[in-house]
């Protein structure tokens, strides 16, 4: 173990593993992945009361393995609970010590990597706590330096882009940042001044290098300043019909595995919400394109209502992302990482807005709309195959120009 100064959101400094209270908890579902360090730890203890158990419930992976995910873990057959979950607590942890968890339970949901400048460190959402801080605080989000303790042996270290400095990119990352704080313009709009720059980042891309950043920066922060946002978008129609239809099909599809008691109340009340009463009980269902689109564009007119409860839920939702993911530098072209944002973005608004639907006649509260984009993570995050289908969206639809993709935007 060692220690550093990082930076991170301010919600990461409050987050504290909530334990047996956690109502959707990580110990149930996952298979855990288990490190070759950790392994080899397991395999040499002799712990009275674990040491059989680590024998026969940790399992080499014969094909792929990696130092990093070298064994698993095994889950029980019937709760689905990690078989070394008792009163819903770990029983490696309480009996071995912290420093014998795997990498994975040791840093979950924690994600860091060190960069040109330091060390960051943010959490996923799909952890039902780090999920209320991140989302239901306005200070949530602001980015503040944090002493951590992190393993020194599974710190990623993230490189620069080749052609770009660390200087450079970072300059396009707070850019990023700092339009999405924009309170000025919607959420919406943020978004779509964001496809511009990952267009035009594109260009830079091509030439290779990033000597351009600097300027385009200075451009796209009079753009915003001057408000020059309304002339681009004002004329634009939006396209509810594709907001819905796509998406609402692809959370039918995908989201009948079995989970958590806590996971499926939020699946049965999105699709009571979008009017699909009959799979929500646990039938097939396919419903006509004009109800599920009139249901969603009923769900969108409650929405602000809604969030006026937790007004810097989606800002907060997409900054988390944004900074996740190092943003628009992580895996992929800026232009393609963008679109695998906008469609992350576009079925967290079909799902609160189906929210509001099922709780009418009232409206759904802060901590309802947190699970929602809570659950909705543990889908995305979790479940490659969802996750694959979901970026397909836009190439399915044939949708790959920003004067389309912006018609998906705007509500």
């Amino acid at each position: 173990m060692a220690q550093a100064d990082a930076l991170m959101p301010r919600y990461a400094t409050r987050f504290e593993c909530v334990g047996p209270r956690c109502e959707d908890s990580c110990c149930t579902g996952w298979r855990v992945t288990v490190d070759r360090k950790t392994y080899g730890a397991y395999r040499e203890s002799a712990h009275p009361k674990l040491a059989d158990r680590l024998a026969q419930g940790v399992h080499r992976q014969r094909s792929g393995a990696s130092p990093e995910h070298y064994a698993t873990i095994d889950l029980h057959p019937t709760s689905r609970e990690c078989v070394f979950l008792e009163e819903h607590l770990c029983s490696i942890q309480r009996e071995l010590g912290a420093d014998k968890l795997s990498n994975t339970c040791a840093e979950y949901p924690r994600i860091a990597r060190r960069t040109a400048q330091g060390i960051e460190q943010s959490l996923t959402l799909s952890c039902p706590e780090a999920a209320r801080l991140a989302l239901l605080a306005d200070d949530a989000l602001d980015f503040v330096g944090h002493r951590i303790a992190y393993r020194k042996d599974s710190m990623p270290h993230w490189a620069p882009r080749p052609g770009w400095s660390p200087v450079q990119m970072e300059q396009v990352r707070v850019f990023c940042v700092q339009l999405m704080q924009t309170r000025e313009l919607q959420v919406w709009e943020r978004l779509a001044v964001l496809g511009l720059l990952c267009e035009r980042l594109e260009g830079l891309a091509h030439q290779g290098c990033g000597a351009g950043a600097a300027a385009l920066v200075e451009e796209f922060t009079g753009l915003v300043a001057e408000g020059g946002v309304s002339a681009l978008l004002d004329d634009l129609q939006p396209f509810h019909e594709i907001q819905a239809q796509a998406l609402f099909g692809l959370w039918l599809s995908r989201g009948r595995a079995a989970g958590s008691a806590h996971q499926e109340e939020v699946r049965r009340a999105v699709l009571r919400g979008l009017g699909a009463e009959g799979a929500a009980d646990g039938g097939q269902e396919s419903l006509p394109a004009d109800v599920v689109v009139a249901h969603y564009v009923q769900g969108l007119r409650r929405l602000p209502e809604a969030l006026a409860q937790a007004p810097s839920l989606m800002t907060n939702y997409l900054l988390n992302d944004l900074f996740r993911e190092a943003f628009p530098f992580a895996d992929g072209a800026p232009f393609a990482q963008y679109q695998r944002l906008l469609v992350r973005f576009g079925m967290v608004r079909l799902l609160l807005a189906a929210r509001c639907n099922a709780a009418a006649p009232g409206l759904p509260s802060p901590q309802d709309l947190a699970a929602t984009v809570q659950v909705f993570c543990r889908r995305h995050q979790h479940d490659t195959s969802f996750a694959r289908a979901l970026d397909q969206v836009f190439a399915n639809a044939g949708w790959d120009r920003l004067d389309k993709i912006w018609r998906f935007l705007k509500t």
